[in-house]
């Protein structure tokens, strides 16, 4: 998983199964992650603090099949409010 910006490495960032709540894996030193999935079509989130969610849907696994997804999540616009 990486910064959609610098195209950094974001480390300890959540994938989680939409749906299942026991399924989740968090990004390693270089933005890598593995979840293992039983064949079917699945739906994933990606999250980070101080970035945007992204999801991605439709994801159709079979046997003897990996799938890579690099996710690229963009940083959440905070503003400061003058007083």
């Amino acid at each position: 998983m990486y910064d959609a910006t610098f195209k950094r490495t974001l480390i300890v960032a959540l994938v989680k199964v939409r749906g299942d709540t026991t399924i989740e894996a968090k990004t390693n030193f270089d933005g890598s992650y593995a979840i293992r999935l039983p064949n079917g079509k699945f739906d994933l989130d990606f999250s980070y603090l101080g970035y945007n969610s992204l999801s991605v849907e439709g994801i159709e696994l079979s046997p003897s099949h990996s799938v890579k997804i690099d996710a690229f999540l963009k940083p959440t616009i905070v503003l400061n409010e003058k007083k």
